[in-house]
Formats: C-alpha cells, structure tokens, sequence
C-alpha cells in the first residue's frame, strides 16, 4: 500500500511538473542571479552597468531573422528597448519568440563600430525598417536630451546574452 501511494504521489509530483514547465524553454546556460534589473534603469545608466551581468525581464519585440543570434526586448515602456546578443550558434532565438516574454541574463558592454560583415548582415535583414527606426529613435533621443535626461546612445549598449527563458 505504501508503495502504492508513494507511486501515486510521483506521478502526482513528475505530471504536474511538466504541466509547470510546458511553455517555458530555456536557451544557454542557467540564470544564476536572484534579483532583476529594469531595462530603463539599464539605459539610463549604462556607464554604470558596463562589464556587470544583469538579469532582465520584458517582451520580445524583435528577433534576427538571419541567425537568431539577438533579440530586442521592451521594458515597461515602448521605447525601453535592449538588445540581447549572443554568439552566432551559441544560442539561436526562435523566429516566433516576438510578443512572448523572456528572463535574460548576460553582461552589459558597449557596442563599438560595428565590423563589416556584422554591418552588411545587419543592412541585409533591416534595410527599409532600420531607416524609420532610426529616424524615431534619434528623434526620442533629441527629445531626451532637451529634457535633460541621461540615456545611452541608441544601440550604444547591448547585453551579450548568456542565457535566457522564453515564455
């Protein structure tokens, strides 16, 4: 009888687990870090961030459709954009990942000029869209700074991702 119900109650334990985890998938290594950092905290402080691991939460709004190497997520306000970038291969984002949330985990660096072949890849993905993205980000960011707020340049900080959980 006992191992009856001791079977039972795994079963129980094991179903209920799967239930839990359908949906989430992971990506990399595991997060290790217990608190959060919000993506407007992360923009508007950049210099203070650089070269420290963060853990953000927010909603895929972009995802690169060449490689699945980066993803941009949205903090609590439209224009609170990050990029998470990982290495090609390392781990690919799903094409269907935009409008679903994701825990990610990685280290704030500051982007450089970009080399030629990251560019002409990125030019072959964004042509048309980059250019009315851009023009509104500079827009934002002209605004921005009348209003005396300090944020990173657009795209001047990225998360090199080294793990994420896609919901």
């Amino acid at each position: 009888m006992t191992k009856r119900l001791l079977f039972v109650l795994l079963s129980v334990i094991f179903t209920a687990s799967i239930i839990y985890a359908e949906g989430e998938e992971n990506y990399g290594k595991p997060l290790t870090l217990k608190e959060q950092t919000k993506i407007m905290k992360i923009l508007h402080h950049a210099k203070d961030f650089e070269g420290k691991t963060v853990q953000i939460t927010g909603k895929i709004v972009k995802v690169c459709e060449h490689a699945g190497c980066w993803i941009d997520v949205q903090g609590d306000k439209e224009d609170q954009i990050i990029k998470v970038k990982v290495d090609d291969g390392v781990i690919v984002f799903p094409k269907d990942a935009i409008g679903k949330t994701v825990v990610a985990e990685g280290v704030v660096y500051k982007v450089e000029a970009a080399p030629t072949e990251e560019m002409e890849h990125s030019e072959a993905e964004h042509k048309d869209s980059d250019k009315k993205e851009m023009k509104e980000t500079s827009e934002k960011e002209e605004h921005a700074h009348a209003e005396g707020e300090t944020c990173s340049p657009a795209g001047g900080y990225q998360i090199k991702g080294t793990g994420a959980i896609i919901k």
